[in-house]
């Protein structure tokens, strides 16, 4: 019986201060790429040693504390989990992304994925653009993020962000108090974009068409979620408005770029009317998950629609992503697969599945409780 051959690389940092921003809390950065590339890495600060059975771990591992070197050293702030996590997917993936867009005070807009970069290039090269996927492929944070972008050169002169307000249409007046208080949940997920790539833009508020109401979430100004800002002159200012899908009907949107996000609860109709809003020098970004619609029985998603009729037109991108894509927990992206092999299995397996686990033949717990109340049960998100 022969000995294992194990290679071997040690990598020695500028000073102990550098090592423990590479090792994180508790050891966690070296445990996650321990966990990830088979590898062990001893660490006596400022070396450490990287040891394993496969050369090819050994020098990924190596590549990433170099990585992490570099950073820990420039910007030990952004150094994390969540950080060395990307270096990881990077680094297995083979991704090394050619397309970074610059902005002011430092931001950098940088895909972390292939089909990240190409939804990139798809907004460059099109008017207008699908982006779909699950949650946390970053497909509304790209948006907006190139909203900004083109915001701060100059190419548009003001960007709108809408979604359906509610699940199934535009029936905001059950809500209590004014638009801005009614809505802004819907559009959170757009508004932390927003403090992210630009602080110091606030967001207004559509009231009617073309009529700013109150200013939006914003980590840079005054006016905070249901406060006045500071007056009409700062209103005038302000080049991103936030509203309703009801409020684009009637309107011309030039020299924009519009986002539509959570597009898979739009209706035909709906679709229709946004997409003839388009203007002149104006980009419209679509994005949404065509598995998570919920739009009641018997509606046809208008995102869905559009898709069929509109994919192979010249001018109209359509960008897809999947789990492999996911920017959030590594377990999202197994989760969102686990789901997805689920729900393509035939129905007999599923039965099958859930008898050998419970031990009886029984109807299935869900569907007792959709028997017995008369209603759809919501499926897992």
């Amino acid at each position: 019986m022969t000995d294992k051959k194990y290679f071997e690389k040690t990598l020695e940092v500028s000073n102990n201060t550098i090592a423990q921003a590479m090792c994180g809390p508790q050891q966690e950065h070296i445990l996650l790429l321990e966990q990830e590339l088979g590898v062990s890495i001893q660490e006596r600060s400022p070396v450490f040693t990287v040891i394993g059975e496969a050369q090819g771990a050994v020098d990924t591992a190596f590549d990433i504390l170099t990585k992490m070197s570099h950073l820990a050293t420039t910007k030990a702030d952004e150094l994390d989990r969540g950080r060395v996590q990307r270096f990881v997917r990077s680094a297995q993936d083979g991704f090394s992304p050619s397309l970074v867009f610059k902005m002011k005070g430092g931001k950098a807009i940088r895909p972390r994925t292939r089909n990240q970069e190409i939804y990139l290039k798809e907004m460059e090269k099109n008017d207008i653009v699908f982006g779909l996927g699950e949650a946390g492929t970053g497909k509304t944070y790209l948006a907006v993020a190139y909203a900004v972008y083109l915001l701060e050169k100059g190419a548009v002169e003001r960007i709108i962000l809408t979604r359906p307000a509610v699940e199934a249409g535009e029936n905001l007046g059950f809500l209590p108090g004014d638009l801005q208080e009614k809505i802004a949940p819907y559009l959170q997920p757009l508004f932390d974009a927003l403090r992210d790539l630009a602080p110091d833009q606030a967001a207004v508020v559509t009231q009617q068409a073309d009529e700013p109401s109150k200013f939006g979430p914003s980590k840079g100004g005054k006016g905070g979620q249901g406060g006045q800002g500071q007056g009409a002159t700062q209103q005038k200012r302000t080049n991103i408005e936030v509203a309703p899908l009801a409020f684009m009907r009637g309107r011309t949107l030039s020299k924009a770029l519009v986002i539509l996000d959570e597009a898979q609860n739009t209706t035909s109709m709906q679709m229709k009317m946004f997409l003839t809003r388009l203007g002149e020098d104006s980009k419209m970004i679509i994005t949404g998950d065509p598995s998570q619609i919920d739009l009641p029985g018997g509606h046809l998603s208008g995102l869905v629609d559009a898709v069929n009729v509109l994919e192979g037109t010249p001018g109209i991108g359509f960008v897809r992503f999947d789990a492999s894509d996911v920017q959030r927990h590594p377990l999202v992206g197994k989760i969102i697969r686990a789901y997805n092999a689920a729900s393509a299995a035939p129905a007999a397996e599923k039965k099958s599945a859930y008898e050998h686990d419970s031990g009886n033949t029984a109807t299935p717990p869900a569907t007792r409780k959709q028997h017995q109340s008369g209603h759809r049960v919501p499926r897992p998100r």
